[in-house]
């Protein structure tokens, strides 16, 4: 056990790297560039551009430090929300509705008094064109990584099945070592197949959600932003009538809404392709009595839609109590002082109170739907 003792030179010099890191004498990590950015296309599905990151990470770690919002790597171009809000702003500006038309030149002129004399649903339409355009290519491109995704899900049960019938032939004798080497080590090149097939699907999975965080957060970049530019410039009568509550919950809860709404956009067309392959796959395996499970999945439908259209309009009804709530919460908060002075905490933890049991009581209806 002697052979594994340290030395008495090894541990001073321990003791001197401990004391120069007490004296924090360890320098910020310097990035030359923008990693991301500069990192070739096998780089960005491995994400072996942020390694210097974690190495960086490991080294802090084994002197007792941690990283720092300097080690952290430079923000890329897009993802600033400077870029965000200009390329929001652009497409809000050049937006035309449908139902209008006219000329380029007029169209230019137009556009502030359009958009403030446009009905509600011009304005939601205009508001998604500009959401979607902020982040367009990228949500394309995390709709193939999806695409892709989807399809080497079908080729694990494809794969198993010829596995199976391999090791099934390799035991009735049907396959034996006179056969050619393709034939006879068949089912070692099918595995290793599967393999390479799970590995492709782990990478576009970690692609696609990498980009659909980041459309996401920049789609709430932009909502938040652009409020808060709108408030800005409120006219004395509109601020009148919209409180500080509101506008804290149009940049905070309902653009949180539309982010975690970007996260699951590919599902709405994803989850039907996936139901007609696995029903392509099981009408091959099984013949015609996967045809009853196609129709215990239609029947189901309808039955799904009702308790989806109860659960919408449940959530609806509880998101007015949650916008109250927020809304009384946020007003208290600004008016701390005067809420102190004059004694009013009981008053309005009592209305706060109100609107939370109410907002409770329309979620465990949802709840019960959901059950």
């Amino acid at each position: 056990m002697g052979l594994f003792k340290k030395s008495v030179k090894e541990e001073e010099e321990e003791v001197e790297v401990k004391a120069d890191n007490n004296d924090n004498n360890i320098k910020p990590m310097q990035w030359k560039d923008r990693p991301e950015e500069n990192a070739n296309i096998l780089s960005q599905l491995t994400f072996t551009w942020a390694q210097p990151m974690f190495s960086r990470a490991a080294y802090l770690r084994k002197n007792g430090e941690w990283l720092e919002q300097e080690d952290l790597a430079p923000l890329t171009n897009i993802d600033k929300s400077k870029h965000v809000e200009q390329l929001f702003e652009d497409a809000y500006n050049s937006y035309v509705p449908k139902k209008k038309k006219k000329s380029v030149k007029k169209e230019k002129s137009d556009n502030i008094k359009d958009g403030e004399s446009e009905s509600p649903e011009e304005l939601e339409s205009r508001l998604i064109h500009s959401l979607v355009a902020t982040c367009k290519s990228r949500i394309i491109i995390a709709g193939v990584f999806r695409f892709i995704n989807s399809c080497l899900n079908f080729t694990f049960p494809i794969l198993l099945n010829f596995i199976l019938s391999y090791l099934q032939d390799v035991q009735s004798g049907v396959i034996t070592q006179d056969d050619p080497p393709m034939v006879y080590y068949r089912g070692y090149w099918l595995s290793a197949l599967l393999m390479v097939c799970i590995g492709i699907k782990a990478l576009t999975e970690s692609a696609y959600f990498f980009r659909m965080n980041r459309c996401s957060w920049q789609m709430k970049t932009a909502i938040s932003s652009s409020v808060y530019r709108k408030s800005l410039r409120l006219a004395s009568s509109a601020s009148q009538e919209t409180t500080l509550g509101e506008i804290v919950n149009l940049m905070q809860v309902d653009a949180t809404k539309v982010e975690m709404f970007m996260l699951q956009l590919h599902t709405l067309w994803d989850g039907l392709f996936q139901i007609a392959g696995y029903m392509t796959i099981l009408g091959t395996l099984l013949g015609w009595p996967c045809l009853v499970g196609l129709l215990i999945i239609i029947f189901a439908i309808p039955v799904l839609g009702k308790i989806s259209g109860k659960m919408f309009a449940y959530n609806r009804a509880m998101v007015k109590h949650t916008d109250e709530r927020v809304k009384t919460e946020n007003e208290a908060l600004q008016g701390i002082l005067s809420i102190k002075m004059f004694s009013w905490e009981e008053p309005l933890s009592e209305s706060i109170d109100v609107f939370r049991k109410e907002e409770l009581g329309k979620f465990m209806i949802c709840v019960a739907c959901l059950l």
